[in-house]
């Protein structure tokens, strides 16, 4: 896959302006492959789309303005205020046909190395990697939504690799959906407790 296109993914807000630029800024900067980087937003304007792009103008953009009722009508809470935080669920529904994987970013994150090397990553037949959220006990959240056995490991959603072809992959990310408005207000980490249920 080296030499490839990098597909990378981010959702935000007009409130999350500036930390989006950071991160798209530093992505462009520390990547020496060419970038397709799509973001699903709520109401960035064109005028703040523009000023994005000019940060990484090597860089192909495709702006997703979200309009999944379902995802629109979530909230977030004390850690995550943005329903765009949500926005990540419907990425596997989103992604541009000729994506066959791509990297989903928090928008807070600055990134000092090339990304391409986490992109190239093996998934070992697996939808999704991340790494595990040390922060959060996952025996606590098993416990607290009946989760037995080889699941019971939390992951952090900053940061996921996502094959977009796996057969589970759409799956998996409709059922986070569909968790997290069923759980609407009761999910302290949001969209990252749904994914990892």
């Amino acid at each position: 896959m080296s030499g490839d296109v990098v597909h990378i993914a981010l959702a935000a807000d007009a409130g999350y302006v500036p930390h989006l630029a950071a991160t798209i800024a530093s992505v462009h900067s520390s990547t020496s492959r060419p970038l397709k980087i799509t973001v699903m937003h709520d109401g960035i304007s064109a005028g703040d789309r523009q000023k994005i792009e000019g940060v990484a103008q090597r860089a192909q953009f495709e702006w997703i303005g979200v309009d999944d009722e379902r995802l629109l009508s979530l909230i977030g809470n004390e850690h995550f205020a943005s329903r765009a935080t949500f926005f990540r669920l419907a990425l596997p529904h989103l992604m541009a046909p000729d994506a066959i994987r791509v990297i989903y970013l928090d928008s807070d994150l600055v990134l000092t190395r090339d990304i391409g090397g986490l992109f190239d990553t093996s998934l070992a037949g697996r939808p999704v990697g991340a790494i595990e959220d040390t922060g959060v006990d996952a025996r606590d959240f098993a416990r607290q939504w009946q989760i037995t056995g080889s699941r019971m490991r939390y992951f952090n959603a900053g940061v996921l690799l996502i094959d977009l072809r796996h057969p589970e992959t759409g799956t998996l990310f409709e059922s986070a959906t569909e968790f997290a408005i069923t759980y609407r207000g009761a999910l302290p980490y949001c969209d990252q407790d749904a994914l990892n249920y």
